[in-house]
């Protein structure tokens, strides 16, 4: 379970300029002979795009 978030921007040009973020809210840690960890793993990614409109 996540969640996204995406923002661009597209200049008179053609040129489009795109951030992308992907936030981790489940934990992902697995658990190890039926105990469950300490810790708290979650995924997290980031992106930016550029891109050219015809």
């Amino acid at each position: 379970m996540g969640a996204k978030v995406m923002a661009g921007y597209e200049l008179p040009a053609g040129l489009q300029v795109i951030l992308k973020a992907s936030l981790g809210i489940a934990n992902i840690e697995p658990s190890f002979n039926g105990q469950k960890p300490d810790n708290n793993t979650k995924n997290v990614g980031f992106g930016l795009s550029l891109g050219y409109v015809f």
